[in-house]
């Protein structure tokens, strides 16, 4: 939990320094809903923002990329007022605090700072993307 504050706290820190607008929002607002279908929205995200860098269109990664970032806060919440078992609990917020570094990472990078590239963040990114999948389809 500490973690993953600390990742959000320092997300939001670099957005406000880098003076990302505060416009509209990439997804809906937070409503409830299952955590296949949060996962499924991280999902399409984390596909408009791979194919935004692959497309070399930095603006079709950037609003996506900050958008992720409030989702993920979501599913984390849907995943604290589940049913889930504690250990599942544990397991999706593991895989929400590595997705909020990587996602961070290229962020930094996006923003001029010492960070990563999504190319060099897109292992990690789709392999903990592919277990959140598996966990949350296998807890419904």
């Amino acid at each position: 939990m500490a973690l993953r504050l600390l990742a959000v706290t320092s997300l939001f820190c670099i957005l406000v320094l880098a003076g990302c607008s505060g416009g509209p929002s990439e997804h809906a607002p937070a409503e409830s809903g299952s955590l296949e279908d949060k996962v499924a929205e991280i999902v399409e995200l984390r596909n408009r923002i791979r194919n935004g860098f692959a497309s070399d269109d930095v603006e079709a990664a950037h609003g996506p990329l900050h958008a992720v970032g409030d989702t993920l806060e979501e599913l984390s919440q849907l995943a604290a007022d589940s049913g889930l078992p504690s250990a599942s609990k544990e397991t999706i917020e593991g895989h929400i605090n590595t997705l909020f570094a990587s996602f961070g990472e290229v962020d930094k990078t996006l923003h001029g700072q010492e960070g990563a590239t999504y190319d060099e963040e897109s292992g990690t990114i789709d392999e903990t993307m592919e277990k959140l999948v598996q966990i949350c389809n296998a807890s419904q």
